[in-house]
């Protein structure tokens, strides 16, 4: 019984140690064949970019024409090596060879092989695409709706490439369009909304049309707060001043509705930036220094901190008792200006915080709570 079973074991083990090499065997004949795969497209690929540079020069130096060059261009290598070569030197140059370099990303060529890709299955082959659309001014209608298709795409760099190329068009009704879908979507990074809007606002010839549309952006309650709230905090950037009546209309009627206090918090710091002579009162008037979010208590101790007023002393002496330790040193440094002007006992500050009011006189601006 045992010498059968002894048996059994030594060609079980040895079928599984003749499975074990033949995968090992397999594993290293597909890494040799890819590495020679690799290798090869390289060389090809550096083969495609020696072909065309010398031509890219000869087209810059009026030695051929736009076609002449377009002929060139035979092979998806080289399409790719060209379109990269022209990006880098867009980079390096300016005046009317930068314009010459713009206008080769007109050829059909590079419009077909691009206009393929954003079909492609692969992600970084439509973002590439993409990007290709992104510094075209003209784009082809059938490329733009099937961009529109990508912005539903759920990787960000498909939608966000998307975007990018749809704001950069010279229809502005496209580029309206495709701000509001970006803008509606709920996972998008501040700082993606501050590329789009910077890009959106490059390609816009009129300056208050632009501010009227990114205005109507920020009222459209169909749009996240924190989307919204990146779209308040551009305006001061972009310079749109005479929007501030706007976003104090908002703040005066917008403050019940926020749930998070992002809008809020934002339109205060945006206010405050525009120096809004009416901001003051406002807060005031609702009390903001007691909402319920830590960032609209803190932003009011910033506004409060700039003032060096003495009349909020008191307001600013509860602000020194907030419960969130940033609300806390933000007001007592306002508190520390303000003891310039009027002394300010010990004996107002409850036992657990006047340690850090301590502190904070003994080393001013360079106290961090540890």
């Amino acid at each position: 019984m045992s010498t059968v079973i002894d048996t059994y074991a030594v060609v079980i083990i040895f079928i599984v140690l003749l499975m074990l090499t033949a995968v090992v065997i397999i594993l290293i004949c597909f890494a040799t064949i890819r590495r020679s795969f690799l290798a090869h497209r390289e060389k090809q690929y550096q083969q495609a970019e020696e072909k065309v540079s010398d031509p890219l020069y000869a087209y810059l130096d009026d030695e051929i024409d736009l076609n002449a060059y377009s002929d060139v261009l035979q092979t998806r290598f080289e399409i790719e090596a060209a379109y990269q070569l022209v990006n880098i030197l867009i980079d390096n140059v300016k005046g009317s060879q930068q314009k010459k370099l713009r206008s080769l990303l007109e050829l059909p060529k590079f419009r077909r092989y691009f206009f393929a890709r954003l079909r492609s299955r692969k992600i970084m082959h439509v973002a590439h695409a993409c990007m290709y659309f992104s510094q075209k001014g003209l784009i082809d209608k059938n490329a733009i709706r099937r961009m529109f298709v990508l912005q539903d795409h759920p990787y960000n760099v498909i939608l966000y490439a998307s975007t990018l190329a749809l704001v950069s068009t010279a229809e502005s009704e496209t580029q309206d369009e495709a701000l509001k879908r970006f803008l509606r979507r709920r996972n998008n990074a501040s700082m993606a909304i501050n590329d789009i809007i910077f890009k959106y606002h490059s390609h816009q010839i009129d300056s208050a049309r632009c501010a009227q549309v990114l205005l109507e952006a920020v009222k459209d309650v169909s749009i996240p707060d924190k989307n919204r709230a990146a779209v308040i905090s551009m305006l001061p950037s972009l310079g749109f001043y005479h929007c501030s009546d706007d976003l104090m209309e908002l703040l005066r009627s917008e403050v019940s509705q926020d749930r998070t206090g992002i809008l809020t918090s934002a339109l205060i710091n945006v206010l405050k930036e525009f120096f809004y002579e009416g901001l003051e009162k406002e807060i005031v008037r609702q009390e903001l220094w007691k909402s319920g979010f830590q960032q609209v208590r803190l932003e009011v101790v910033h506004f409060f901190s700039r003032l060096h007023d003495e009349s909020y002393l008191s307001t600013l002496m509860d602000l020194a008792h907030d419960p969130d330790i940033e609300v806390r040193i933000a007001a007592l440094k306002a508190l520390m200006k303000i003891q310039k002007k009027v002394r300010i006992p010990d004996e107002n500050f409850q036992a657990d915080i006047l340690p850090e009011w301590q502190e904070m006189k003994r080393s001013g601006e360079d106290y961090v709570d540890s």
